[in-house]
C-alpha cells in the first residue's frame, strides 16, 4: 500500500483541483454546460442471464507439444447484473459463477467467481467514481502461459470525471491490484507463485473532446508501479501515453484506434528496460446494414515469467467478419500473435535456467508466434435465448521444438437472458 500513498501524495493536487473546479467553473462561466440531470430512480434492474459454453471437444486441454489430452469439456455460468439509480447516484455491478467441467481429467475442474461494483455520483458538470473487482478463477492467464492456472486477481479504483465544456472533460483515477498465484498439487503453480505475485498501484489522467457528434478525440496517460513479493528485483515502473479517436456505433467506423509510447524499466540493469511504440486498434465498417468486417491490433509490454527477460512485447493482429440474417449470425475470424523477448537464443543458453522450466516455457525461444482460425454459427431464439456452434484451431509455433503444439475445439454454446 506503500506505492498508492506515494501515488496519491504526487496526484493529489489534481484530484483537489478537479473537485473544487465546479464551483469555479460554473461561477465563471454558468452557460457552457447545463446541469446533469438526476438518474432515473424508478428502475431496478438485476438481469440474470444463464450461458452453457464449450460444450464439445478439446484436443489439447494441456496446450502441450507432446502426450496431447483429449476431453469433453463445459463450462456454466450464472450471472446477475444488478443496477439502482437513486438521485444522482447509481450502483452497479456484476455477479458472475462458471463452472468448468472435464469429463476424464477431474483435477481440472474448477468453481469460478468473477464480481464487480461500481458507485457514480454525478454533481453538476463532476462526475465521482469508485469501484471494486474480485476474481478467483482457474484458467489461461495471459499470452505467454499456456496452461490453466489458479489465482485471484483484486482491484480496487477511485476518481472522478469534469467536463470542461458541452464537448470537453478530463478526469483522473487512482488504483491498486493484486495478482496472486495459489499454490497447488502442481508444482508449476509455485512458480508462477513466486515468479508473478504482485501488487500494482498506477494513476490514469486522460482528456476528451468530441470533434463530431460521432468522433471523439482522446488523450490517456497511465503510471503504474509494480512490487513483486517473492521477487523484489523485479519490481517495475511504466508510463504510458497514448492519443487516439473514439467512434461510436452509428458512425462509418465504430470502434477505437489509439497510438503511443510507453517507457517500461525495472530494478534490474539497462538490459531490463524497455521503450517503443504501443497502440490498439479496434475498428468495424457494417455493410447494408448486414454484414460487419473488423480488424483488432494491439502492441504493448507485460511482465514476463521466464527467468532470461523481466518483460516481452505482445502484439496481435486479427480480422473478422460477422454477417446476420434475420434470426442467424455467421462469423469467421483469423489471426496471428506474436510474443517478442527481444533475446538470442545463444545469450539464454548461457543462463542456468532449470529443465522443467525450458520445456514449459521454451527459454531459449526470442520470438514466439501463435495462430489462430475459427468461425461459427448462432441463431436467437425468442426471449433472448440463444444456441450456437463454433470450430477453433490454435498452432503455436517457437524457437524450440518442445513448445510447437496445435490445439483444436469444437464447441456448442446456449443462452438464456432474463
Amino acid at each position: 500500500m506503500s506505492g498508492l500513498r506515494n501515488l496519491i501524495r504526487s496526484a493529489w493536487p489534481l484530484l483537489v483541483v478537479v473537485s473544487l473546479s465546479p464551483a469555479a467553473a460554473a461561477a465563471a462561466d454558468p452557460p457552457a454546460a447545463a446541469p446533469a440531470p438526476a438518474l432515473d430512480t424508478t428502475r431496478f434492474r438485476l438481469a440474470p442471464s444463464i450461458t452453457l459454453s464449450d460444450v464439445g471437444i478439446d484436443t489439447n486441454i494441456l496446450t502441450t507439444a507432446h502426450d496431447q489430452k483429449r476431453d469433453m469439456t463445459g463450462n456454466i455460468k450464472l450471472e446477475l447484473e444488478p443496477s439502482l439509480p437513486f438521485g444522482r447516484a447509481r450502483i452497479s455491478g456484476k455477479l458472475a459463477a462458471r463452472g468448468a467441467y472435464f469429463r476424464q481429467y477431474a483435477e481440472q475442474r474448477s468453481l469460478d467467481t468473477d464480481d464487480s461494483m461500481k458507485l457514480e455520483v454525478r454533481i453538476n458538470r463532476l462526475t465521482a467514481h469508485a469501484s471494486g473487482t474480485y476474481l478467483h478463477a482457474h484458467d489461461r492467464f495471459d499470452p505467454e502461459i499456456f496452461v490453466r492456472t489458479l489465482r485471484t486477481e483484486t482491484a480496487i479504483e477511485a476518481g472522478s470525471d469534469f467536463s470542461l465544456s458541452q464537448k470537453t472533460n478530463i478526469g483522473v483515477a487512482l488504483q491498486q491490484s493484486q495478482v496472486a498465484f495459489e499454490v497447488t498439487t502442481v508444482a508449476l503453480d509455485e512458480r508462477l507463485r513466486e515468479a508473478l505475485n504482485r501488487d500494482t498501484s498506477g494513476v490514469t489522467t486522460w482528456m476528451r473532446s468530441a470533434l463530431s457528434p460521432l468522433t471523439m478525440l482522446a488523450v490517456i496517460v497511465d503510471t503504474e508501479q509494480d512490487h513483486f513479493a517473492f521477487m523484489p528485483q523485479r519490481d517495475a515502473r511504466s508510463v504510458k501515453a497514448v492519443a487516439g479517436l473514439e467512434f461510436k456505433p452509428a458512425a462509418l467506423l465504430d470502434g477505437k484506434v489509439f497510438a503511443g509510447y510507453r517507457a517500461f524499466s525495472s530494478q534490474g540493469d539497462d538490459d531490463s528496460n524497455g521503450r517503443g511504440f504501443t497502440g490498439s486498434v479496434d475498428l468495424g465498417y457494417t455493410v447494408v446494414s448486414r454484414v460487419r468486417v473488423g480488424v483488432e491490433a494491439e502492441r504493448d509490454f507485460a511482465h514476463s515469467f521466464r527467468l532470461t527477460s523481466p518483460y516481452y512485447v505482445f502484439t496481435r493482429l486479427s480480422n473478422s467478419v460477422t454477417a446476420r440474417l434475420e434470426s442467424w449470425e455467421f462469423r469467421a475470424a483469423a489471426g496471428q500473435e506474436w510474443l517478442d523477448y527481444g533475446i538470442s537464443p545463444a545469450a539464454a543458453a548461457m543462463l542456468a535456467i532449470p529443465a522443467a522450466d525450458q520445456v514449459l516455457f521454451d527459454a531459449g525461444a526470442a520470438l514466439d508466434r501463435m495462430f489462430r482460425y475459427g468461425g461459427g454459427a448462432s441463431y436467437k431464439l425468442r426471449r433472448g435465448a440463444s444456441i450456437g456452434l463454433d470450430a477453433d484451431y490454435l498452432r503455436f509455433h517457437t524457437g524450440e521444438t518442445n513448445r510447437t503444439y496445435d490445439r483444436l475445439r469444437i464447441i456448442s454454446s446456449v443462452g438464456v437472458r432474463f
